[in-house]
């Protein structure tokens, strides 16, 4: 990180109105990773259905912390601007 912490100001002097966010489960990969959880997770026998369920619910928490870091850094491009305008 910069000295100005993690919501440094780009090259150009203004921060883009809407970057460019990317989350996991909005990608159809991700959806697919989820909807094949849920399935093997009811449908499987025992050690099958159970690793599904995990990997559901590891999909659920990764979408949830990335979902956490937008927020984060959104609220710190908005701090670091709000310091920036006159």
């Amino acid at each position: 990180m910069g000295p100005q912490g993690a919501a440094s100001v780009p090259a150009s002097g203004r921060y883009p109105e809407k970057p460019d966010v990317h989350l996991p489960l909005g990608e159809p990969a991700g959806l697919a990773l989820l909807a094949e959880a849920a399935v093997r997770g009811w449908s499987d026998a025992w050690p099958s259905n159970a690793l599904a369920l995990a990997q559901g619910l590891l999909c659920i928490s990764l979408f949830t912390a990335c979902g956490l870091h937008v927020r984060y850094r959104f609220k710190a491009v908005r701090a670091a601007s709000a310091e920036i305008a006159p």
